[in-house]
């Protein structure tokens, strides 16, 4: 039977049986404090900067003294800090505050800095004057100080509890379920009046989004409800969006490629060869240009290999342990040559007529003294071309002085 028919055959019905019911309590754990990536993305998402805006303006606040080092992955907070902020925010928040001690992550390679904090306790009331006494007039820069601020607090918050019921209603002999939760205890969701936790990768329960009201119902199984409507809806599946900036940094970390001191350093560099464009809106949406499209078809049809990702990230833990000196560096040198034992030096195809530097020309003027030579007709535009000067000095630049 198909839906339409499924539909009409149980549409006229008003009332439906409730099979099953199930009672759980849900916990949403805080967010863990800043690290370079999340500190990205989630600046340049919720204020609609650039990954190389939001850079600086940390950047900014950091030689301020207002927030630790900006480039780690660590999510560790030191022990100073977290008993300076637990004697100062606890009496403030009350049954909110919890004090966690976070873990500098099996993959962090920042092991000598902490998550990204703010330096001293203050209150949310003196936010603005702690900035304004840094000499930061930025509005951006203000607005980045109070995520790190809030992160660095809530991050020390008790879990948001939740009462969850699943529901099994049964009408005719068609089975339907559907979940509903409702908030019991906000924890650090009260400390900034935070709705709900965004994009909660704790939280499975996403189709049901929006239906936090009413989680306990006063039922029981085998009770007969009341069915006000039926309703068939339309679930469209979207196609795939475009990378925004936010979006690039956290798919950076995922597949492990990069630091915390390059993950701003790579769209510029794609932008300035012409790879992909960024749009100038607050949405930073990244296109791939038609001359970055046929960079990627050549590698993928001659040396596939340097542009996956797996390799990628595999090289740069191999380089990590070249520096921890567990790995050699000429076996790796040795492997790579292996893998391209084809790849010829690529000859540039200029047509634009450059001029010579300074130094050519002065360098082809000392030969022509020093080797008492007539300048060739061949050679007499040296100065304007600097093709010219180059076939000059290939052909005598190694010749003996008389």
């Amino acid at each position: 039977m198909g839906t339409s028919q499924l539909f009409e055959s149980l549409k006229d019905n008003k009332a439906c049986l409730l099979k099953d019911l199930k009672n759980s309590i849900l916990e949403t754990k805080p967010k863990k404090p800043f690290i370079t990536s999340t500190l990205l993305e989630k600046a340049s998402s919720e204020l609609g900067l650039s990954i190389a805006e939001v850079q600086s303006l940390a950047q900014n606040l950091f030689e301020a003294g207002l927030i630790t080092y900006i480039r780690t992955d660590a999510e560790s907070l030191s022990v100073e800090f977290l008993d300076e902020a637990e004697s100062f925010y606890a009496p403030i928040y009350k049954d909110l505050y919890l004090k966690r001690e976070y873990k500098a992550g099996k993959q962090s390679q920042a092991e000598a800095h902490e998550a990204i904090r703010i330096t001293h306790p203050h209150t949310t009331e003196d936010l603005e004057s702690i900035v304004y006494n840094a000499n930061i007039t930025n509005q951006d820069a203000s607005q980045l100080y109070q995520l790190i601020f809030e992160r660095t607090i809530e991050s020390q918050g008790k879990n948001a509890i939740y009462d969850k019921q699943d529901l099994l209603f049964k009408i005719k002999n068609e089975y339907f379920k559907c979940s509903v939760k409702g908030l019991k205890s906000a924890g650090f969701l009260a400390m900034f009046s935070k709705k709900e936790l965004e994009n909660d990768e704790s939280n499975d329960d996403k189709d049901n989004k929006g239906k936090e009201q009413n989680a306990q119902f006063n039922l029981k199984i085998d009770d007969v409800l009341s069915l006000n409507d039926l309703v068939l809806a339309t679930i469209k599946r979207n196609a795939p969006s475009a990378y925004k900036e936010a979006d690039f940094v956290k798919l950076l970390e995922n597949k492990g490629i990069g630091r915390p001191s390059t993950y701003a350093s790579y769209l510029p560099t794609l932008v300035k060869r012409e790879y992909i464009s960024i749009s100038q809106d607050k949405k930073h949406i990244i296109t791939p240009t038609h001359k970055g499209k046929r960079v990627v078809e050549v590698f993928e049809n001659a040396y596939q290999f340097i542009i996956d990702l797996t390799y990628t990230k595999q090289m740069e833990e191999v380089l990590d342990e070249i520096v921890e000196n567990k790995s050699s560096y000429v076996d790796f040198i040795s492997n790579l040559n292996s893998k391209c034992p084809k790849i010829e030096k690529l000859e540039r195809n200029d047509d634009e007529i450059k001029p010579s530097s300074e130094g050519q020309i002065t360098y082809i003027e000392n030969i022509l003294r020093d080797l008492q030579l007539n300048l060739s007709e061949e050679f007499e535009n040296y100065k304007e071309d600097n093709r010219v000067a180059k076939a000059f000095l290939n052909r005598y630049s190694e010749v003996p002085n008389r």
